[in-house]
């Protein structure tokens, strides 16, 4: 996502079908609650880690909370 490649590329490269690219990437976004691809890649360049690792350390940090 980072390198603005198009969820058709990032599928091919990862060797998955792009509707499961799409779904991850939905799953990101509504886990960082960014409203775009773009908030997402900013919200982690600041994090220093990529948007799955900057997903699961976000929601960890929300655990126990109300």
């Amino acid at each position: 996502m980072r390198q603005g490649k198009q969820n058709k590329i990032i599928a091919y490269e990862l060797g998955m079908c792009e509707t499961t690219v799409k779904v991850h990437i939905r799953l990101i976004m509504k886990k960082l609650n960014a409203r775009n691809r773009t908030q997402v890649v900013l919200m982690t360049r600041s994090m220093c880690v990529s948007p799955i690792n900057a997903a699961v350390r976000i929601k960890s940090n929300m655990v126990g909370l109300p």
